[in-house]
C-alpha cells in the first residue's frame, strides 16, 4: 500500500502487444521511409532482396532478418522502438536498443526481436555501441534524443535534456557509422536562436557526412494523425535525402483506417 492509502498496486503478466507504441520516437511508416536512402547508400545499390523480404513480413510483429540485410542497426533513445520497427520491417538487422526507461523494455524485444539495453546514453562509450554491430555489415546509427526540451511547453524552461542531442553527435564522432538518422520536433531548428542544430550538422560535415535535413509532414508518408518532424539523414558514403511522399492529402490515413480492424 503505498503512502497514501489511495491505491493498490497489484502486478499483472503483460499481455502480447498488438502494434507498436511509440509514445514520442518516430512511427514506423516514417521510419520506413528513411531506410530507402539509408538502404541505398550502406549497400551500395543492391537493396532489392532485402527491401523484398522486409515488405514480405511486414504483417509480423517481429520482422524476419532478411538472409542478406543491407546494414546493421543500433538505436539510442530507443523508447518503445518505432524507428527500429521501420528498419526492422525493411530488412535492417536490428541489434539493440539504448534506453533508460525500463518500461519500454517488453515493447521493444517483442517487437523487434532485439535486445534492449537500459542504460543512461550519457554513460555509453562510442567502443559499446561498436561492439553492438553485426561484422561484416555497413553500420548505421539512428537516434531520437528526447524532445521534451524542445517542445512548445518547455522553451523557456530549463532542462537539462537538450543536452542528449550533444551527446549522440559524440557518439558519431566516436563511432564513425556510415550512415545515421535521427528526428525530434521541429522546434528544435530554432533552439537557442538555431545554434544547437547548426553546430551539430556542421559536426557532421566537418566529419565528412553528407548531409539532409528538413521537416517532415508525417501524414504524406502513411501516419494517421496531423504531425510534423525534423528528420535529419547523413551519410559518409554519398548524398542522401529522404524519398518522396508516399500519400497525397486525399489519401490520407485516418485512426479508423488504421486501427478499426484491431479486436477489443
Amino acid at each position: 500500500m503505498p503512502p497514501d492509502g489511495l491505491y493498490r498496486y497489484v502486478p499483472v503478466p503483460p499481455a502480447p502487444p498488438r502494434c507498436v507504441a511509440v509514445p514520442f520516437h518516430a512511427h514506423p511508416q516514417v521510419a520506413s521511409s528513411m531506410t530507402e536512402p539509408t538502404r541505398r547508400h550502406a549497400s551500395n545499390g543492391e537493396p532489392e532482396a532485402a527491401s523484398a523480404a522486409g515488405r514480405a513480413n511486414s504483417a509480423r510483429r517481429v520482422p524476419a532478418r532478411a538472409s542478406r540485410p543491407p546494414g546493421t542497426v543500433v538505436d539510442v533513445f530507443c523508447g518503445a522502438g518505432g524507428l527500429s520497427h521501420g528498419f526492422a520491417l525493411e530488412g535492417f538487422d536490428v541489434r539493440a536498443g539504448i534506453d533508460t526507461d525500463p518500461v519500454c523494455r517488453h515493447a521493444y524485444e517483442r517487437n523487434n526481436g532485439a535486445r534492449f539495453i537500459e542504460k543512461d546514453v550519457a554513460s555509453v562509450r562510442g567502443e559499446h555501441i561498436r561492439d553492438l554491430f553485426a561484422k561484416g555489415q555497413p553500420r548505421i546509427l539512428v537516434g531520437c534524443a528526447p524532445c521534451q526540451p524542445f517542445s512548445t511547453y518547455s522553451q523557456n524552461r530549463a532542462d537539462a535534456k537538450w543536452k542528449l542531442l550533444g551527446e549522440f553527435g559524440r557518439l558519431v564522432a566516436e563511432v564513425r557509422p556510415d550512415v545515421l538518422t535521427m528526428e525530434n520536433v521541429p522546434r528544435l531548428a530554432n533552439f537557442h536562436r538555431g545554434e544547437l542544430l547548426r553546430g551539430f550538422l556542421g559536426n557532421l560535415q566537418d566529419a565528412g557526412y553528407s548531409v539532409w535535413s528538413r521537416v517532415v509532414d508525417c501524414a504524406a508518408y502513411g501516419v494517421p494523425q496531423t504531425r510534423q518532424r525534423l528528420v535529419v539523414l547523413a551519410s559518409r558514403v554519398g548524398a542522401i535525402e529522404l524519398g518522396p511522399p508516399t500519400h497525397a492529402p486525399s489519401r490520407y490515413r485516418t485512426v479508423r483506417g488504421a486501427i478499426a480492424g484491431l479486436p477489443p
